[in-house]
């Protein structure tokens, strides 16, 4: 006797992952990184801007490497987020359009705000941090 595919133990479980929630789930969890990440390159431009370390310190080596390590982060989580919702080629675009100091941060909150409404409009409330993803 063979059994359909609609009648297998996988389709009865519960945990099972419907597709569109785990999109949700993926926009959640890319939209928070982003969150993070634009406070993170606000944070790193006020200090660089500032000038807090001096050049021959120190921490100016760490302060440095910091700012390379949030650029890097914020380019993986953009592009994520970007993909979710451009295409492939169009998602580097914005993610490159990081590099560009003010246009970077500019970047991030367009990203952000299409996440957030895409998100509205499937009926989750969003927060200054976005949504809980495992709330989805």
């Amino acid at each position: 006797m063979s059994e359909s595919i609609f009648n297998s133990d996988e389709s009865k479980n519960p945990d099972s992952i419907d597709p569109r929630y785990d999109r949700l789930r993926r926009i959640a969890t890319y939209q928070r990184w982003v969150l993070f990440s634009l406070l993170a390159n606000i944070g790193m431009n006020v200090t660089l801007m500032m000038d807090l370390v001096p050049d021959d310190s120190p921490l100016d080596l760490a302060e440095s490497i910091l700012a390379v390590c949030v650029l890097i982060f914020s380019l993986f989580a953009l592009f994520k987020l970007a993909a979710e919702f451009y295409s492939v080629p169009r998602s580097v675009l914005w993610a490159a359009l990081l590099i560009v100091p003010l246009v970077g941060l500019i970047t991030l909150l367009i990203v952000n705000q299409k996440a957030s409404t895409f998100l509205q409009q499937n009926g989750y409330p969003v927060g200054l941090f976005g949504i809980n993803p495992n709330e989805i």
